[in-house]
């Protein structure tokens, strides 16, 4: 399925907490797979160009959230395929560090 097609899935199966969905892309194509809570992890046989497992709550009430945690969710599964660095975090010493 294409990125659209993707997202609509992820829309259709309105999973709940404790689901954990898994999304892989090949090229352009992507596939996913929900697992309820206690269920068996899906795993690839061979290596997809980049994967990500997620389990977070879905904002099943706001379209506009819905796309916003979607493209959070690919371009956090982006940086295993060379994507940008989505580090949340700013070391500055001596204190540590600090969320931005």
């Amino acid at each position: 399925m294409d990125r659209d097609e993707l997202f609509a899935a992820i829309v259709a199966i309105a999973f709940g907490e404790g689901d954990l969905l898994y999304v892989e892309r090949r090229g352009e194509a992507y596939a996913m797979a929900l697992t309820p809570p206690g269920g068996d992890m899906p795993f690839p046989t061979d290596t997809p160009d980049a994967w990500i497992f997620w389990s977070a709550r879905w904002p099943h009430d706001s379209a506009e959230q819905q796309q916003a945690v979607f493209a959070d969710l690919l371009a956090e599964m982006e940086t295993m395929a060379g994507g940008a660095d989505r580090c949340h975090w700013i070391a500055e010493p001596p204190t540590g560090f600090q969320s931005h």
